[in-house]
């Protein structure tokens, strides 16, 4: 199960990168607990819906690179960076660590912990 667990995150990370939020949320269930550590959080997937919809015409990831994925029974943390263009063409990285608790072939819970690099500050002299 552990290792059927880390390819449906994988999978997942791939619709997240499709921008497809039906597809998105097929990959939950209906009572999800989902908690963007410090941000936001949604009690069900309807909720979930409403908090993604609520970023509006934010880009997806152009790429999403793991660096590893720990499963035991029904979790897996995954441990990775992902960039992102943003609309004036910058791009920025964010640093995850995702904790997942699945229910039967879904995931029931997710924890998110996301830390955006900064952009270097100019220095004078």
């Amino acid at each position: 199960m552990s290792e059927k667990n880390k390819e449906t995150i994988k999978k997942l990370n791939e619709v997240i990168r499709e921008n497809d939020l039906e597809k998105f949320l097929a990959f939950f269930t209906d009572d999800v607990q989902w908690t963007k550590v410090g941000d936001k959080a949604a009690n069900g997937k309807e909720a979930l819906r409403q908090v993604i919809q609520s970023l509006g015409d934010a880009p997806p990831p152009s790429r999403v690179s793991f660096h590893l994925m720990i499963a035991e029974g029904d979790a897996v943390a995954a441990y990775g960076k992902l960039t992102v263009k943003d609309e004036d063409g910058t791009t920025l990285s964010q640093d995850f660590c995702d904790i997942y608790r699945f229910q039967s072939d879904k995931i029931a819970e997710l924890i998110a912990f996301d830390i955006t690099s900064q952009k270097p500050k100019a220095t004078s002299r």
